[in-house]
């Protein structure tokens, strides 16, 4: 609810104070959203478990701590990834190309919501069925909802392509220039989303580390191409690199998911024998 949160307070702010225009203010509202809805979220919580708090609770500190670690370190370097792009072009290029390449960046992401949804939403199901050994059900789930997010993902992709330039242009004219990154970034999305949920079943199989190597490689392979693209190519050399990435991330990850634990996890399927 974080997000909902900050959107409201952001406008309500600016209808009774429409003069204030202080950075620190939206950092401000920022902040105070997300612990809004840590204190909402521990309320709510406590309160629809309370009935069980007579039992004696069970903390396994160090299997917890042991698993957190390769959990952090991929959570580290998905944002260090996702990041690395728009730090460089700001470093290299200046603002005005990362405020446009913000926006396009933004745009393609929006291919990823239905995908995501469903990818969460499976997580236990994943986690379940794997340590069931109920491959065969697991496969046809997997198939179902990578079915799903790439259908999804190529409808969005079909209209971001189709009305670039009357989207960007809601943000500027100067934004129209971004109409081919925004092209190759939609790409990269539909190769992201069309291997299907390969982090999740990763890591609800055990076998994080080969995530954390995927993304390791394509964060070092973004910064090496972005090193090489960005000062000829701006924001357009940004974004090869970050499609380029993308595809190696989800790709190698893609090989692991396969090797590791005999799934297809993208939208062409497998049948699978117990």
């Amino acid at each position: 609810i974080a997000p909902l949160i900050f959107i409201f307070s952001f406008f309500l702010v600016q209808h009774f104070y429409p003069a204030n225009s202080d950075p620190f203010l939206s950092v401000s509202i920022y902040i105070f959203s997300y612990i809004f809805s840590l204190v909402a979220s521990t309320l709510l919580l406590r309160r629809n478990y309370s009935a069980n708090k007579y039992l004696k609770a069970q903390y396994l500190r160090k299997t917890w701590f042991k698993s957190s670690i390769p959990l952090m370190l991929l959570t580290l370097m998905q944002i260090l990834n996702v990041r690395v792009d728009l730090m460089m072009l700001g470093s290299i290029s200046g603002a005005s190309s990362v405020g446009i390449y913000v926006v396009v960046s933004r745009l393609t992401q929006q291919m990823y919501i239905v995908s995501a949804v469903i990818n969460n939403s499976m997580l236990p199901s994943i986690a379940k069925l794997y340590n069931q050994g109920e491959i065969v059900t697991l496969q046809r789930i997997i198939t179902k909802s990578a079915r799903v997010s790439t259908a999804a993902s190529l409808l969005v992709s079909i209209v971001l392509i189709a009305f670039s330039n009357p989207l960007l242009s809601l943000f500027g004219s100067d934004f129209k220039s971004g109409n081919f990154a925004l092209s190759i970034l939609v790409f990269g999305q539909i190769i992201n989303i069309s291997t299907g949920a390969v982090g999740s079943i990763l890591t609800m199989s055990n076998n994080e580390i080969f995530l954390i190597t995927s993304i390791t490689l394509s964060t070092l392979l973004n910064v090496s191409i972005n090193l090489v693209l960005l000062p000829n190519m701006d924001i357009t050399g940004a974004a090869i690199a970050t499609s380029v990435s993308l595809a190696v991330w989800n790709i190698m990850s893609y090989y692991f998911v396969k090797k590791k634990t005999g799934i297809e996890s993208s939208f062409i399927g497998n049948k699978v024998t117990n």
